[in-house]
């Protein structure tokens, strides 16, 4: 235990001593760390570990609610107690993809964050801020709340601080790479470029630590980073140098990356390549950039499953929705534009209105601009009614308050379906049929963004 809260050596020894009450108590503790320690190197390896350190962390949190054991930890070591059922729960959301335990290990870490806890031992505060600004950051992201991010940043701030550069340069740099992740997202949801380009330069400053012959599993990891950076950079600019240098980035990482080895980082960088390309191929005529994405997108599936990773495979499916479809578009071909609505469909086999409301929101949306296209070429009534319920759908989780700008998108896209609708079921006149073009946008939020463009003709469905 010892050992777990000061991972680098430094800062004064505590006294772990327990009152013998609490033996049974330190049993399970031990317990799960073992069982974290083990998480973290099949996670990296793509085991299934949910189920082995659920019931753990559940029977060590419950440890930090009972009021006996809450006071006799508060003099004993509380704070490394709090440490290690933090480090379970974040481990535990990420491979469950359930938020709640994200919360749960942000209630566990506040208190071992506090100004007492950093008077007594430093480093290990640290620590403790490192990864409350993790958990913090993982539901901002998935939640698409701004004042957890904010929360996130001021954490890892905090431990930088105290994770010096000069005493722990690889320490320094794990957070310093982190906080360039949660200022990228930040800087997603905010107009003007000012807070990417700090994203950017907070990360090239950790890549000066984490260099490729030194730690190339790192490495990669900040390339990941920058590669994310540069593609959001890439969304807003003109032209496509940052899109470029982006998948490049992506490509880089990939070779200190073994699927073998570390296939759910292997997965992980392969869609964003995927997004990257697609981002791309948005702006290029050819089709060579949209046939890599498309592979990309395939190879994460292999270790994404449906079993072990269901929501990073949804991710997936929803990137891999984008390309088909906009293959389809290019082709003119029905086919991939229906591989695109399945891909889409399995996507929200995982996301669903009540765990995951913004990514379901979101692939009702693309869902629906890819039935209206399909609607459209085919001249079928019954796949835009379809498109048309997708983004009813989507209109109750984006709301005028919580997201006007991706409400007003898809209203608009509703609006020109219902439009059609009209025409296909020869409610407008032929001649208005004939020279009507429609335009969908596909503003709800998926970072490749859904464009189609029909010629609208009168026909039966």
């Amino acid at each position: 235990l010892a050992w777990q809260w000061q991972p680098r050596r430094f800062g004064p020894a505590i006294d772990l001593a327990l009152p013998g009450v609490l033996a049974g108590d330190l049993m399970q503790l031990v317990r799960l760390l073992v069982a974290t320690h083990a998480s973290a190197f099949a996670v990296q390896g793509g085991s299934d570990i949910e189920v082995a350190l659920s019931p753990l962390s559940a029977s060590a949190h419950s440890l930090l609610t009972k009021g006996e054991s809450e006071r006799a930890w508060a003099a004993e070591g509380s704070d490394v107690a709090r440490f290690i059922v933090g480090s379970s729960l974040v481990i535990l959301a990420q491979e469950s993809g359930r938020t709640e335990h994200f919360r749960d290990a942000i209630d566990v870490l506040r208190p071992a964050v506090d100004e007492n806890a950093r008077e007594d031992a430093p480093i290990q505060w640290a620590a403790a801020q490192n990864l409350l600004g993790d958990a913090l950051a993982a539901v901002g992201e998935r939640e698409d709340r701004g004042s957890d991010l904010q929360e996130a940043v001021i954490a890892y701030r905090a431990a930088l601080t105290e994770r010096r550069r000069d005493l722990d340069p690889l320490g320094w740099a794990e957070t310093q790479n982190a906080l360039g992740d949660v200022l990228r997202a930040l800087g997603e949801r905010q107009r003007g470029d000012d807070v990417l380009n700090t994203a950017l330069g907070v990360v090239q400053a950790a890549r000066e630590e984490r260099t490729r012959e030194r730690v190339p599993l790192h490495w990669a990891g900040s390339q990941n980073s920058l590669g994310n950076i540069l593609a959001a950079l890439g969304e807003r600019r003109v032209g496509t140098e940052n899109l470029e240098g982006a998948a490049a980035a992506f490509r880089m990482a990939l070779e200190e990356v073994p699927r073998e080895r570390t296939p759910r980082q292997w997965a992980a960088l392969q869609m964003n390549l995927g997004n990257a390309l697609s981002a791309l191929a948005e702006r290029r005529a050819d089709t060579a950039h949209l046939e890599e994405a498309i592979g990309a997108f395939r190879a994460a599936l292999g270790e994404y499953t449906r079993e072990r990773s269901p929501l990073r495979r949804a991710a997936v499916q929803s990137g891999l929705g984008g390309a088909l479809r906009l293959l389809g578009q290019r082709e003119a071909r029905a086919e991939p534009i229906e591989e695109a609505i399945s891909a889409f469909r399995e996507a929200l086999v995982a996301y669903t209105k009540e765990h995951t409301p913004l990514q379901w929101a979101s692939t009702q949306s693309n869902l629906g601009n890819v039935l209206a296209a399909l609607g459209a070429q085919r001249r079928s009534a019954g796949d835009v009614k379809q498109a048309i319920s997708a983004y009813r759908e989507a209109l109750e989780v984006f709301t005028p308050q919580n997201a006007p700008h991706y409400r007003a998108g898809i209203e608009g896209n509703l609006e020109l379906a219902e439009r059609l609708l009209q025409i296909l079921q020869g409610q407008r006149d032929a001649a208005s049929a004939s020279q009507s073009h429609w335009l969908l946008d596909g503003s709800g939020g998926d970072s490749n963004a859904t464009r189609w463009l029909v010629a609208a003709q009168p026909g039966a469905c």
